[in-house]
């Protein structure tokens, strides 16, 4: 009873808490909702023995999980409780996790499929980023030639202006005369 109430004293304390600290900016109902990964509420709820309306609730943050909500979610799932309650501690994704709630593995050689999926898309990112600044630099290359051109055409155009001018100039005058 003293470790519920000791759990229950931490929950209620860790609104403030979690505004102070860089790590934990993620609420009790959001790292919930990351356990809960694909599943869904239902087959969730019915796995960790957790109604599926509180359930939802929890990843709302409409209600805060009592003590032993908490003791039954990070036994059930094998869950740290610092890194729930607090989002201190080793992270579902920081460790190999043996088994999800489903008896199947969610984390092989500490990594999970969201971080390997996220590693993918980094890869592509970083590939179109290079063929987006070889073009960059192409692009760049074109561009100094035709200023370059740009210049030429312009003292050409100053020259052939230059000449005619006195050309003009005397005809304005033949014709004035």
């Amino acid at each position: 009873m003293l470790f519920l109430s000791l759990i229950l004293s931490v929950v209620v304390s860790v609104g403030v808490h979690e505004e102070n600290c860089d790590n934990t900016s993620m609420s009790i109902g959001k790292r919930i909702r990351l356990l809960r990964g694909d599943l869904s509420q239902a087959v969730f709820s019915e796995k960790v023995g957790i109604p599926k309306n509180t359930l939802g609730r929890y990843e709302r943050g409409e209600i805060t999980p009592g003590g032993d909500a908490i003791v039954l979610l990070c036994s059930k799932l094998a869950v740290d409780p610092n890194w729930l309650l607090l989002g201190r501690g080793p992270t579902p994704y920081d460790e190999s996790i043996s088994q999800d709630v489903e008896g199947e593995p969610t984390v092989t050689g500490g990594s999970c499929t969201r971080c390997e999926k996220l590693e993918r898309e980094l890869a592509q990112e970083r590939s179109e980023r290079r063929e987006l600044s070889k073009e960059l630099r192409t692009v760049n290359a074109e561009n100094r030639t035709l200023w370059k051109e740009n210049g030429v055409l312009r003292e050409q155009l100053a020259e052939a202006k230059a000449r005619a001018a006195p050309s003009d100039a005397t005809l304005n005058n033949a014709q004035t005369a």
